[in-house]
């Protein structure tokens, strides 16, 4: 994702947290908004102060969702929201994460520099909305609400606690319960949703039948969505990180109710001044956008630190042309990398991370020419987006292989789609790399 998008995405979902937690406060009650911002203004909160914040909180909590008190079989007396607006909540988290998933996904850089070489198929894509935004009825719409419930309890539970500890520990459930929610509601939809998928959406599921899904695949599933990448040999594994990250946004409560009252005491700290009167709201809003936004921000210098659309791989005395082929590239708006810019440990990430590895011949650079067959023959990356080319090559030719390359890999080079193609699963040597 580019500087300029990332910035723009983010700025779009930092105004309409604000909205919603600005909006929320006009239709609450003088005394609750009292009771929130006497405790947040507080030089020293008392333990009256801390009591009168928690249940405006739960106030303001209960009145955001609708809450309304039910009694459950077996269960007792249960705080339940309202569905419709967990469902409300959960589209505009997904809308957003499928919009970051997209923009970090290999290949969009390049498919905007290259517009005539996409290729937008109307019905794939219909497929591609059918199966993933089907599946969000079981892996969030009801996932997500039971997350809202549990984050609720949760919620009265750090407001009894009397101590930091007491309420830390609250929240450390509420992290595991939230990812136990989320890992079974992922295992539950695929088992469900596997059986009815049909031959012709195969490759938009990675493969992965009933015969060959099991508790292991949803490990593999889980662990690739929170880290938002694909192990080698498959494909759009990090489409889990969609469903797994809205689902954790419901703990976001937790966290603002947590750090609400440090945030303005920290930022009075740091100003010297001894009053800082914010609305709560605003407060809250700050704090919320402000842990999203560490989030999403770590997440993009990661990738930006360790990957990049094209790297040119050269020898000292190759550098000028490869500096002359990224400009061209770059003057078509890609993000290139090459050898004579980056110190040796970035290098090697970019031979693994690169979506298309470059390299101008040379006999020294026989090491990195032998890591690239490895990297195709184990399923790391495609066939085609990593070339070996003279290093008098032409810019125009560069130029195409940067629009060619394959974002994903082909049907053939998915682990799980080879047993179907009679090709073999295991390939020696490959789950030691």
């Amino acid at each position: 994702m580019t500087p300029s998008l990332a910035l723009a995405t983010f700025l779009v979902v930092a105004l309409l947290l604000y909205g919603l937690f600005a909006g929320s406060e006009t239709r609450l009650g003088p005394d609750t908004r009292r009771r929130i911002n006497h405790y947040l203004h507080a030089e020293r909160p008392s333990d009256d102060d801390q009591r009168g914040f928690a249940r405006g909180f739960l106030d303001w909590f209960d009145h955001a969702f609708a809450v309304r008190t039910r009694t459950v079989p077996l269960l007792g007396e249960i705080p339940l929201p309202s569905f419709a607006r967990s469902v409300l909540v959960t589209f505009v988290s997904l809308a957003f994460l499928a919009i970051v998933w997209l923009c970090n996904k290999p290949g969009v850089g390049r498919a905007l520099a290259f517009p005539d070489a996409l290729n937008v198929d109307d019905v794939q894509v219909t497929e591609l909305l059918l199966v993933y935004g089907g599946a969000t009825i079981l892996s969030n719409w009801i996932p997500d609400y039971l997350s809202l419930i549990e984050s609720r309890l949760i919620l009265a539970k750090m407001a009894a606690a009397r101590s930091w500890p007491g309420r830390i520990g609250w929240l450390l459930v509420d992290a595991a319960a939230t990812l136990a929610i989320s890992f079974f509601a992922i295992h539950l939809t695929m088992v469900i949703m596997l059986p009815v998928v049909t031959p012709a959406w195969t490759i938009e599921v990675g493969c992965l039948t009933p015969e060959n899904y099991s508790l292991a695949t949803t490990w593999e599933l889980f662990v690739a969505g929170l880290t938002f990448s694909s192990p080698p040999g498959t494909i759009n594994y990090d489409a889990t990180g969609i469903y797994i990250y809205s689902t954790f946004l419901t703990s976001l409560w937790v966290w603002i109710y947590l750090g609400a009252g440090v945030l303005v005491r920290g930022a009075r700290a740091l100003s010297g001044a001894r009053e800082h009167r914010i609305g709560h709201a605003r407060t809250m809003a700050i704090l919320a956008i402000a842990t999203l936004g560490a989030l999403y921000w770590s997440n993009w210098l990661h990738r930006r630190a360790s990957g990049a659309e094209v790297y040119i791989e050269h020898v000292d005395a190759d550098a000028d042309k490869a500096r002359e082929l990224a400009r061209a590239l770059e003057a078509r708006g890609l993000w290139v990398e090459i050898r004579a810019d980056v110190d040796e440990a970035r290098a090697a990430r970019l031979v693994r991370k690169a979506e298309v590895v470059v390299v101008l011949d040379a006999a020294e650079l026989e090491p990195i020419e032998q890591e690239l067959g490895e990297q195709i023959r184990c399923g790391e990356r495609s066939v085609h987006s990593a070339s070996v080319v003279p290093a008098d090559i032409d810019p125009e030719w560069v130029l195409e292989l940067a629009r060619r390359a394959p974002s994903l890999l082909p049907m053939n080079e998915v682990r799980a789609c080879r047993e179907p193609l009679n090709l073999p699963v295991e390939i020696d040597g490959c789950d030691q790399r």
